[in-house]
Formats: C-alpha cells, structure tokens, sequence
C-alpha cells in the first residue's frame, strides 16, 4: 500500500474502489487497500503521523 498525494477530484474518480482516504495536516492523501491485512493509522497533537500496514501469512 503506497499513499499518495490527491485532490478531492481525483477521489471523485475512485467511487466503487476500496479506498483509504486521509486528510491531515493540509495535505490530502490516498492509497488503495489491501487485499488483506491491518491499516493502523497513528495520530498525534491532532495530526496523522504514522500510517502502518500489518499483514499476517497463515501457514
């Protein structure tokens, strides 16, 4: 999963995908979502600092 900068245009054009979609700080950001997995997305002073992926492999 790879965010990537937007414009609320370019979201538009996305409706019917599996979308993450994170507006923080000014900046507007999108990443289309895993298959599978975990997205945590940390915040901090009212901000998004960190956003992290998980995935787990059954074996």
């Amino acid at each position: 999963m790879e965010l990537k900068s937007t414009t609320i245009k370019e979201i538009e054009e996305m409706q019917g995908k599996n979308m993450l979609v994170i507006i923080s700080n000014g900046q507007i950001k999108m990443a289309e979502l895993p298959k599978f997995g975990i997205v945590e997305i940390i915040c901090h002073d009212e901000k998004v600092t960190f956003v992290e992926e998980k995935r787990k492999i059954k074996f």
